[in-house]
């Protein structure tokens, strides 16, 4: 009897079911690499990245950790790094920090030669420099009382109000000098300079203080903080030049028997140089015209700065570690997260951003993780699969060669039929998606394609998933990204008002000093002309506006009237004397001063953030141009304003 249907037994091959699965991450081990030679372990502190104390603490303590490690293990060719948002926030403090203390340092060296150089007197540096450091003292005092601290842009402050704070004493002392020279005797040239140059270092210093105070009044605490800290030292830098340098003066007369002064040499120019200032007057129109034509055709090429990775430190170490960290996660690290009352309320809104087509392969969002994509769904079923296959193999595990055999234990393991459950969810998995257990609610992810860093894809990701509106109720996603886009939004709205309102309440300043409109206009043209070329530059040289430069925008406005107001007093008060002779006498002490504020800015032009760089480069060109607009087209319009005066 042969049996025709006993057939040999097929041999059992897993190779397709292998090929399938062999190279699913499901299958690959937590945060390591491809190539197996790097393990990421991720930590989550329950502090945030921006408290630097917390930041330091967790890193410390972090660095112990790791080096009563390596001393404990044989292999020293394993090397270990700690990196991430926190360490990133603790390099960048640390790289401002060194930028501020050099800086700072460099700044005031180069201001005290810049003065040794301009009065030629060691008693005359000290008179400017008693009244500066006081004020500056006394800012810093009320910062702490009012404030607390400095952030890492207000820092900068020290160096800034150096320069800006010293103006009032240079114009003051300046005009005390030439009025000695002419012959007035001590007391009444005091009183001459604070009658003149005191009162002309008011109205540009109302300006100057204004334009910072309007900071004060946006929603940005960066900006506020920034703009009080600023205008208050500027206020009490005038107050202490007004109450200080009178006492300095007169004790440094009577221990120099009056400064050994001569009388002035400067001669009126003749007939023959008048004729030569009308030719200089006509060429310097010309000049005027035409880079102001080049500036306005310039201005459309003036961006803003959208890509956040170019304004953030360039610190090696950093950039480092986040290539490393792409080795082994491919996705975001910082996405999005949507608080939710529950697992339904997760996956109603995983199916509303499928619906919008936001999960595509090219859409802007890649992935939406919650708390259901850790349990299977469909259990039931696959649980019935995972049984029939339990059977296959035990029917035919009698005929399974060794190698077999020694797969489908390891397989084994993994046919796993009962139920999972959250309770089955390891508990550092499902703090993830929980939080404190005590709290309402659970998270869900929402994770982006392209990185939001470039506040274009931010803007784009903000629009898709920021506000999801579920059954009548809104759902709101956050993350780091997505404040930027707000904060860039609230930046523009309010540098465009505070610039707007800074102009219209310096203009109203000008206008009470000289009581006449047309001087006011008059005042007014530098400044205008000087920022339509500060911005004419920008254009020409690629450079962009951006949220951390912004905040000077107002201030250049105060900063950049300075020189054309105290030019104009002169003018108004020495209606006989030539306009190159005026110019001489103030064009000096304004362009030590912007020379002075130039350096102070220059402290943050050298720092490695080039964010903070921005500002320094902004305030460099916007004070310079209002400087040279100041001595180039008010000299125009006092030639044409005496002859019509004259008439």
């Amino acid at each position: 009897f042969v049996d025709l249907l006993d057939e040999p037994q097929e041999m059992l091959d897993f190779g397709d079911i292998e090929k399938k699965y062999e190279k699913k991450s499901n299958y690959k081990r937590s945060n390591i690499s491809d190539d197996g030679k790097m393990l990421l372990i991720v930590i989550h502190p329950e502090g945030i990245t921006s408290d630097i104390s917390f930041a330091k603490k967790i890193y410390s303590e972090l660095q112990n950790v790791v080096t009563e490690f390596t001393n404990n293990i044989a292999d020293s060719s394993v090397t270990i790094s700690i990196g991430g948002s926190y360490k990133s926030r603790l390099n960048e403090y640390n790289t401002i920090l060194g930028d501020l203390s050099n800086g700072t340092m460099l700044g005031v060296s180069i201001i005290l030669i810049l003065l040794l150089l301009y009065f030629k007197r060691i008693t005359l540096i000290v008179c400017v420099l008693i009244p500066l450091i006081m004020s500056e003292a006394w800012t810093f005092a009320l910062t702490v009382l009012t404030i607390g601290n400095l952030n890492l842009i207000t820092a900068f402050l020290i160096i800034i109000l150096f320069g800006l704070g010293i103006d009032f004493g240079i114009h003051l002392i300046n005009r005390y000098m030439l009025t000695r020279k002419d012959g007035v005797d001590h007391f009444n040239a005091i009183k001459t300079a604070i009658q003149t140059s005191g009162r002309a270092s008011l109205t540009s210093g109302l300006t100057v203080i204004v334009s910072f105070y309007m900071l004060t009044f946006s929603e940005f605490l960066g900006f506020r903080d920034f703009g009080f800290i600023a205008g208050t030292g500027i206020l009490l830098a005038y107050v202490a030049y007004m109450i200080l340098t009178p006492a300095l003066l007169t004790v440094v007369n009577d221990l120099t028997h009056g400064f050994g002064i001569k009388n002035s040499t400067i001669t009126i120019i003749n007939a023959r140089g008048d004729s030569r200032s009308q030719r200089n007057i006509t060429m310097i129109s010309i000049g005027i015209t035409f880079f102001t034509i080049v500036s306005i055709v310039m201005l459309k090429k003036v961006q803003f700065e959208y890509d956040f990775r170019n304004l953030r430190s360039q610190i090696s170490a950093t950039r480092e570690f986040n290539k490393k960290v792409l080795n082994v996660f491919t996705t975001a690290r910082d996405p999005a997260v949507v608080v939710v009352k529950n697992a339904q309320e997760a996956l109603k809104i995983k199916e509303l951003i499928k619906r919008k087509g936001l999960l595509d392969d090219t859409s802007i969002v890649e992935d939406v993780k919650t708390i259901n994509d850790i349990i299977p769904v469909n259990q039931d079923e696959k649980i019935a699969v995972i049984e029939d296959i339990k059977a296959l193999l035990e029917h035919n595990r009698s005929s399974m060669s060794p190698e077999q055999k020694s797969s489908i234990e390891k397989m084994e393991k993994l046919l796993v039929t009962e139920p999972v459950t959250e309770k089955d969810i390891p508990e550092e998995i499902a703090k993830l998606f929980y939080g404190n257990r005590n709290i309402d609610g659970q998270l869900m992810y929402i994770y982006q394609r392209n990185s939001l860093l470039d506040l274009h894809n931010a803007e784009a990701f903000a629009h898709a998933v920021g506000t999801l509106t579920v059954d009548s109720k809104e759902f709101y996603a956050v993350s780091e990204p997505l404040v930027y886009v707000e904060l860039i939004n609230l930046l523009k709205r309010d540098s465009i008002i505070a610039i707007i309102a800074a102009f219209i309440i310096i203009a109203g300043i000008v206008f009470s000093d000289f009581g006449k409109v047309r001087s006011m206009l008059i005042i007014l043209s530098p400044l205008c002309i000087g920022i339509l070329w500060m911005l004419g530059i920008m254009g020409v040289f690629s450079l962009k506006l951006n949220i951390f430069n912004m905040v000077i925008l107002p201030s250049i406005l105060g900063l950049g009237v300075d020189a054309a107001v105290h030019i104009y007093h002169r003018f108004n008060s020495d209606a006989n004397s030539p306009i190159s002779k005026l110019l001489i006498e103030t064009g000096g002490p304004n362009f030590l001063c912007t020379l002075i504020n130039l350096v102070g800015f220059g402290g943050i032009i050298t720092a490695n953030h080039p964010g903070l760089r921005s500002i320094g480069e902004l305030a460099i060109i916007g004070m310079s141009t209002c400087l040279v607009a100041s001595l180039t087209i008010l000299p125009v319009i006092m030639s044409h304003e005496r002859k019509r005066r004259s008439v």
